[in-house]
């Protein structure tokens, strides 16, 4: 067995371009394998994921070489990934086979470039734009080492072809607004724009592009890292551009129409092929080559024995020189929309590599290393002059700023200055020890020893001891906490005790400002408020109501309110009842009146009086004091009455809703047992499931116990197996009668041979949007139908999103979101309705599922959740389909425990055998 390394970003911005890469090695080695592997040894590789960054390239590098003891490497995309190996290479005397088209100006010994070189790609791209469509050329990349070399060696190439780069522009790396850039494109009108950028830059770059209207007819783009991968996601926005690469999947060779069956076989009709996906799968057999030759896995007998070493791969045949780089074609490519490249032009043969722009075919050997030390130093050189550019800048806008918060500064310390000046309170400046820095404004009247000069001496040279103390331990602790305070304090000054409220803030890091300022006053003040409030509510507690002295005429001769009343008595006494109060309420307060003065008899009656809109309830004791008086107490109790009400009107409703609650129990009772039961009959039995041969399935659904609208269907036609999930919103019968209607659409379709997902979405949609209008129902349903066929799954439809269990342990989610519309909302929803295809490889798992798992809840009102439906699916993937369906309940309905199951629980386990 030969261990190899395959070391590739799986994450991050490049893996949108290095995925397939290791797809295409995969391939190569699997065939390999079966045709007798490398010396008579099968060939195992060990995949890991860089990340999309250099640092952890290089660990995961030195990983595969020390601990999984690998061969050799296959790997990296961009040329800080690559550099970032080298000397890694170097201390394990190792090879790295890098299959990108890279800037030149290297030649190490453990690398083999297996991509083209710039004379091998850019230039031939140049020759032709200046020829078919201008000179004048706008440059556009990703800030790293290979389009800012490569952009010099442009701008080069273009002034020898008589053009001109008339601007240049970077984005970092992943980097996604262009709005600048195309701003300047707009503003300056190239002939071409020259397209550096990496990864799923690419994707927002021809967006924007398209979205600000530029016609590749007028301003066409020439991209070097943009293969067809990334063409399948900007098909429509990069159609009439242009892109210059050794290989393109549209090439009509034998051997490439083989490659791409092989390929598409392999990994699906939908997968298209791409010239580093054609170099990585190229490299891996030009290694098995140089090995067999070499008859050892010793790097130097490789080495030796890579020169001129020859394959006929799908892009034409290629070969190892001296440099360790290989002779290979240039085809130009026009992008089509549907995702392919048209070519245009190409090399009449293969074009010999110069990594060193020719500098190595000079015939004086010392002015050839010379040149090659020089070139050799250029793209670090060309780094490291854009990192200073970078830096400069940023030193520049912080000097800016820099120098306005200085003036800013200077002009708030002036105003600061002259508003202490004018201020009444005492500021100073203290230090850490206490030590008086600074008088910022000081009145000798409330300056304790105002004969003492402060400047220069400590708190505890000015102070009493004591209060010396407190306040150097608030200085401390604001310098600790760097947290502004409030203090107050008093002090005897002139034989009197002064009170001061002190704000003291952190001025520096080692100094304070204190502001005191004398509040005697205010403590007197508010000594004598707390006095009178103090008699007043003591007055106040014993007449909790209202009191009034009236006389028989109803004149008021005093008025007492409580403690909430918003009328001051002084302004009613010497009124009439009649000009306070509405008259019918007058009326009858003095009816009593007249009463209590004629039986000398004490007289309760409650009324009730509208004050705000709000009505009132009063009770009023009417007591008679004297021949003409009497003293009424009034006691506000509409509290009291409202409660009497509320309970009466309660005690009503509860007498009314529970007998109708008796009759909707019993409705209700039925209605879901008959729901229940629709829902159990209409379910696939195990032995269809057990009859489809390519998959092996298991399902599961359980009704809550009010049922909900659970749905799925298994249904093998015409060699195809379709599969459908779905779950209608809201419980009950009429949850479960719109269940029934779509299992049956769908049975229905697919029996009469509707093949195409948008028409069955929306005719299912029809049929159920029509009969919930009928039902007068406001319920609608997801739903996602999948077909499998030969190692695919065809997705559409909304609903939960569909969970793949990788071999390799992976898993990944897709999204149905955007794949259609709940149903029975809209008449129509052809328009959302939209598709996707899943690889299903031997021993894959796709989980499809409803709320009714994740949204499951436990006594603690926990949810159950996606994480944790993930931990059992993966700890579980190696099973069969029946015990992975029973490890999930299983878990499921441990998780809930004594907690009523609220919504139904369905589970459905695809798992390709």
């Amino acid at each position: 067995m030969i261990r190899i390394g395959l070391l590739h970003s799986l994450t991050g911005s490049m893996a949108i371009s290095e995925r397939s890469l290791v797809d295409a090695a995969l391939m190569a080695i699997a065939e390999i394998n079966q045709a007798g592997g490398v010396l008579g040894q099968a060939i195992t590789p060990i995949i890991e994921d860089g990340g999309s960054n250099e640092k952890i390239f290089a660990q995961k590098a030195r990983k595969l070489i020390q601990q999984d003891k690998v061969a050799t490497l296959f790997g990296c995309w961009t040329s800080a990934c690559r550099k970032a190996l080298v000397p890694v290479l170097e201390e394990f005397n190792t090879l790295l086979w890098y299959p990108l088209q890279y800037e030149g100006l290297e030649e190490s010994q453990h690398i083999f470039y297996t991509g083209s070189c710039p004379n091998q790609q850019v230039q031939p791209a140049l020759e032709w734009l200046v020829k078919h469509h201008g000179k004048q050329f706008y440059l556009v990349g990703s800030d790293y080492v290979f389009p800012r070399t490569v952009h010099k060696i442009i701008q080069a190439q273009v002034k020898g072809l008589g053009g001109t780069v008339i601007e240049e522009a970077y984005v970092p790396l992943g980097g996604k607004d262009f709005t600048q850039i195309l701003d300047r494109i707009l503003h300056l009108q190239p002939d071409i724009i020259f397209n550096t950028l990496n990864g799923d830059s690419n994707l927002a770059f021809y967006r924007q592009y398209h979205q600000a209207g530029i016609q590749p007819i007028h301003m066409p783009i020439m991209a070097v890292s943009v293969a067809e991968p990334e063409l399948q996601s900007i098909a429509t926005e990069a159609a009439g551009t242009y892109a210059s690469w050794s290989y393109f999947q549209s090439l009509d060779t034998p051997q490439n129409q083989q490659f791409v069956k092989n390929f598409q076989a392999r990994y699906g009709a939908d997968r298209v092929t791409s010239d580093p996906i054609e170099t990585a799968y190229t490299q891996v057999y030009l290694w098995k080559h140089t090995v067999e030759t070499a008859r050892s896995l010793e790097i130097d007998a490789i080495r030796a024995a890579a020169l001129g070493q020859t394959f006929d791969a799908p892009g034409g045949s290629v070969r190892i020189d001296e440099t360790q780089h290989l002779w290979k074609d240039c085809y130009l490519g026009k992008a089509q929309p549907n995702g392919q490249f048209e070519i245009v032009d190409q090399s009449d043969r293969p074009i010999q590599p110069l990594p060193w722009l020719g500098i190595k075919q000079l015939r004086d050997p010392v002015l050839q290393d010379l040149i090659v030390n020089l070139l050799a130093e250029v793209p670090q050189a060309v780094q490291h002059i854009s990192q200073l550019e970078q830096k400069s800048q940023e030193l520049e806008t912080a000097l800016t700023q820099l120098q306005s918060e200085t003036t800013a500064r200077q002009q708030t310390e002036a105003e600061l200055q002259a508003m202490f000046t004018a201020m009444n309170d005492y500021v100073v400046v203290h230090d850490g020890q206490g030590q008086y820095l600074k008088v910022l404004s000081t009145q000798a009247s409330i300056a304790y020893k105002p004969e003492i000069t402060r400047i220069g001496k400590t708190l505890h040279d000015v102070l009493p001891p004591e209060q010396a103390d407190r306040h150097l331990f608030h200085i401390q602790q604001v310098l600790q906490t760097q947290q502004a305070t409030n203090v107050e304090y008093q002090l005897p000054i002139q034989g009197e005790i002064h009170w001061f409220s002190a704000h003291i803030a952190l001025l520096t890091k080692t100094t304070v400002i204190w502001a005191a300022r004398d509040i005697s006053n205010l403590k007197r003040t508010e000594a004598e408020l707390r006095q009178s409030e103090h008699k007043k509510r003591a007055l106040l507690e014993i007449i909790p109501d209202l009191m009034l002295q009236m006389n028989r005429d109803g004149i008021y001769l005093d008025f007492i309110p409580p403690t909430n009343f918003n009328v001051v008595g002084e302004d009613l006494i010497g009124k009439s009842e009649y000009e306070v109060m509405p008259l019918s309420h007058a009326k009858k307060r003095m009816y009593h009146v007249e009463l209590a003065l004629q039986t000398g008899k004490l007289q309760l009656f409650e009324s009730t009086l509208e004050v705000n809109g709000v009505i009132q309830y009063e009770e009023s004791r009417i007591i008679p004091f004297g021949e003409n008086e009497v003293l009424i107490i009034v006691r506000d109790v509409s509290d009291r009455k409202r409660s009497e009400l509320a309970l009466a009107q309660a005690h009503a409703e509860i007498v009314l809703l529970n007998e109708q609650l008796k009759s909707e129990n019993l409705r209700m009772g039925a209605e879901l047992a008959v729901t229940r039961r629709l829902q159990e009959m209409v379910l696939p039995r195990d032995a269809e499931l057990q009859a489809i041969v390519p998959l092996d399935i298991a399902g599961f659904m359980q009704s809550a116990e009010e049922v909900g609208g659970d749905y799925y269907d298994v249904v093998q036609h015409n060699g195809k197996v379709r599969i459908g999930i779905g779950d209608v919103t809201g419980h009950g019968l009429e949850s479960g009668v719109l269940m029934i209607m779509a299992q049956t659409a769908v049975r229905t379709l697919i029996a009469n041979g509707e093949e195409d997902p948008i028409k069955l979405m929306n005719t299912i949609n029809s049929t159920l949007y029509d009969n919930t209008r009928r039902m007068k129902s406001h319920k609608n349903m997801t739903l996602s139908l999948l077909q499998y066929e030969t190692g695919v799954l065809n997705l559409s439809g909304q609903h939960e999103d569909v969970i793949v269990l990788r071999t390799d342990g992976a898993i990944e989610s897709f999204d149905t979101f955007d794949l259609g519309f709940p149903l029975g909302l809209e008449k129509d929803i052809s328009a959302f309705v939209a598709q996707t295809n899943i690889q299903l490889n031997p021993g894959d798992v796709a989980v499809l599922y409803t709320d009714g798992i994740t949204e499951a809840m436990n006594m603690q009102k926990q949810q159950y959740g996606l994480d944790r439906f993930h931990r059992v699916l993966q700890n579980n993937r190696d099973r069969p389909a029946t015990e992975i369906r029973q490890h999930v309940i299983r878990d499921v309905m441990a998780f809930v425990g004594d907690q009523r199951v609220f919504d139904d629980i369905t589970l459905l386990i695809l798992k390709r055998r």
